[in-house]
């Protein structure tokens, strides 16, 4: 089994409308049922001003083979926020000692394609001008751009990207002024 098959059959945390703990379920198991479950998104800035993005593997279940943003998962069985988004670093980019500020916190419902996601979001957000170490199979590609190029390419073509990406950069830009 590969280690992406693995993931998506490990159990995610579930929470009530508060973000309380009410146990844990299957991702898709989550999915079908509309559980609230929880969600990390980290963006990295390197020393230039750029910001990092991972382009989804083409085995991913949602969004294959479009832009995102530098780190997203699920929180698993057992994790908080931060010790998830530090996981997701490590298994994601190979970056493995970081520190992570934590941004923003906010409730979404996403429909996707008749299934409505519901999720609590926790944006963090991170310097590195390291080594990165994409994970194949859930990772395509990665790349540096500048704020700029990323705000005109999400204008022009935002199905280049998640719709999660595109929510999540907004704040990040308004967060940040810029």
């Amino acid at each position: 089994m590969s280690r992406l098959a693995e993931k998506y059959m490990t159990k995610i945390t579930i929470v009530d409308e508060k973000d309380n703990v009410i146990g844990s379920e299957e991702r898709e198991v989550a999915k079908q049922n509309g559980l609230i479950h929880r969600i990390v998104r980290v963006i990295i800035r390197n020393s230039k001003g750029q910001l990092f993005l991972q382009k989804r593997g083409k085995e991913q279940d949602t969004w294959p083979n479009r832009w995102d943003q530098s780190v997203g998962g699920h929180v698993d069985e057992g994790e908080d926020y931060d010790s998830a988004a530090l996981r997701e670093m490590g298994e994601e980019l190979g970056i493995n000692d970081i520190s992570l500020n934590k941004l923003d916190k906010w409730y979404q419902e996403e429909n996707m394609g008749g299934t409505i996601l519901k999720r609590f979001n926790v944006l963090y957000g991170a310097n590195y001008d390291g080594e990165i170490i994409l994970a194949k199979g859930e990772i395509s590609g990665g790349e540096w751009f500048d704020i700029n190029k990323i705000k005109k390419w999400m204008e022009e073509n935002p199905d280049n990207f998640t719709p999660g990406c595109i929510d999540t950069f907004e704040r990040y830009w308004k967060l940040k002024g810029e």
